[in-house]
């Protein structure tokens, strides 16, 4: 009887620690990939990415310029299709104005970030960091 009891008792935390593993997997999976951190082509900056309800926004985590670390830089993108984001809105640091902005994921370590002022847009491409 005891030896069947302990059977029985493994076989149950057995299957509660399978479950366990397979919920841990799912989450990861879920992630959406814009989220982590990026830095620009010359390294002057790194953001990270952060879910806030249904969009993402991208705060400043380093830069030259140091009073700039803390403060949004992107805020507002929505996933628009696999791997693409609409609807952003980016503060150009050197004009200090804002723009819209678009961005899309290309490969596992590439982020082209476009802002949109008007008829002019400029495009950034920025690495993915651990």
């Amino acid at each position: 009887m005891y030896k069947q009891n302990t059977f029985v008792m493994y076989k149950v935390l057995f299957s509660f620690l399978l479950m366990l593993v397979s919920i841990a997997g799912f989450s990861q999976n879920t992630k959406d990939p814009i989220i982590g951190k990026w830095t620009d082509d010359a390294q002057d900056r790194t953001i990270e990415f952060v879910a806030q309800g249904d969009h993402f926004n991208a705060v400043i985590l380093k830069a030259k310029d140091g009073s700039l670390v803390g403060k949004t830089q992107i805020s507002g993108l929505q996933i628009n299709g696999s791997n693409a984001y609409k609807n952003g809105t980016i503060y150009v640091i050197k004009q200090g104005k804002t723009a819209s902005c678009t961005a899309k994921i290309n490969g596992n370590n590439q982020l082209v970030i476009t802002g949109k002022m008007g008829f002019f847009s400029k495009s950034q491409t920025w690495t993915r960091t651990k």
